[in-house]
Formats: C-alpha cells, sequence, structure tokens
C-alpha cells in the first residue's frame, strides 16, 4: 500500500507540475530535464544515483551539472558537461562551487541549495554570470536532490544552461562570477511542497 501511495503522490505531482508550470523555463531543455529526472526510479520522492543514466540525457549531456553538497556548506562540482567547460573558459570538475559564485550570492544560492534537501524539491534558477571582459551572459540552472545507496551525501543533478550574446567566446575568456546577479529561484514541488 504505502508504495502505491507513493507513486500516486508522484504522478499527482508530475501532472500538476505539467499543468501549471508556474516555472518560467527560457530553455526547452529545462523542461526535458525536469521530465527526465521526474521518470528516474525512486525510493520515495528522491531517486538513488545509482540509478542515473546520463546516456538518457544525450542531448543535454553536455549541460549536465552534479553537485556534492557537504554538511559544512561546501559544494563541489562533481560532474560538469563540456558546455561548462566552454563557456567558463576553464574546467570545472572537483572545485568548489561556491568559489565560482559572486561573493554577494554565496549566502543566498546556499539557503536555496539547503532548501532542497530540507523539503526534498527541485529549483530553476534564472541568473547573470560575469566573465572577465566584463560580458554578461543570462542563464539557467536546475536541480533535482539525488540520494546516494545508504550515505549521507547530498547530491544535486541538473543542468545549467546559457549563451553568450554575439559571437562564441575567444579561447581565454574567462568566467569572473557565476551567479553574478539571480533574478529568480523558483522552487518545483516533487510531492513533498516547497521550503516557506
Amino acid at each position: 500500500m504505502p508504495l502505491e501511495n507513493d507513486f500516486s503522490q508522484r504522478i499527482e505531482s508530475i501532472q500538476n507540475f505539467r499543468r501549471l508550470r508556474t516555472v518560467p523555463f527560457t530553455y526547452e531543455a529545462t523542461g526535458k530535464f525536469i521530465d527526465y529526472w521526474f521518470n528516474l526510479p525512486k525510493q520515495g520522492l528522491i531517486p538513488v544515483k545509482s540509478g542515473v543514466d546520463l546516456r538518457g540525457l544525450r542531448r543535454l549531456a553536455a549541460n549536465a551539472l552534479m553537485l556534492e553538497y557537504g554538511d559544512d556548506g561546501s559544494c563541489r562540482v562533481r560532474l560538469a558537461g563540456t558546455a561548462h567547460t566552454q563557456r567558463w573558459g576553464f574546467e570545472p570538475t572537483n572545485t568548489e562551487f561556491f568559489d565560482i559564485v559572486a561573493p554577494q550570492n554565496r549566502e543566498r544560492l546556499a539557503g536555496v541549495f539547503a532548501g532542497l534537501f530540507d523539503t526534498p524539491c527541485g529549483v530553476v534558477i534564472d541568473a547573470e554570470e560575469l566573465y572577465a571582459s566584463g560580458q554578461v551572459c543570462k542563464t539557467e540552472t536546475v536541480l533535482f536532490p539525488l540520494q546516494q545507496n545508504g550515505k549521507q551525501t547530498r547530491i544535486l543533478l541538473g543542468m545549467g544552461l546559457g549563451e553568450k550574446p554575439g559571437q562564441p567566446p575567444e579561447q581565454n575568456e574567462l568566467l569572473a562570477m557565476a551567479f553574478y546577479k539571480i533574478n529568480s529561484a523558483s522552487y518545483v514541488n516533487i510531492g513533498a511542497g516547497i521550503p516557506g
């Protein structure tokens, strides 16, 4: 019975999300990722990391992002697709994520991330990145929680999408700060509600 109830609750959440579409998407790929995440096998409301097969994200994998959120407030980049490396001008895998986030938004973003675990839910963040040249890039980041079998590790899986205006960046164009400006952070209910 409990398993059937979990399944019914999940289906209801998916249907409500699709019907209401209260989260404004800039990129169609954001909606595709959310559909992918909702269709992952789950234990309760949250999928297990071992059940994630990035081949299911073939066309979206270049924008994939996996973050490991520590109890000490750290947030390490565990996986960053090639689109991040190309856009940011460096390979971010294994770096401390908050080191590349604008100082004025680190605390706010840490609070948003913590909310994803306190009340299991997803988030779509509309933001801007600042580059060393002064160029600004509008971005959209979508993140949802994952469980790791038997471990307390908190993991976020998602995508970061963005396009620099004009011509593609030069090889030496480097990211100065991610989340330089956060325009909005919209939580996505996965069946447990959203942070108040």
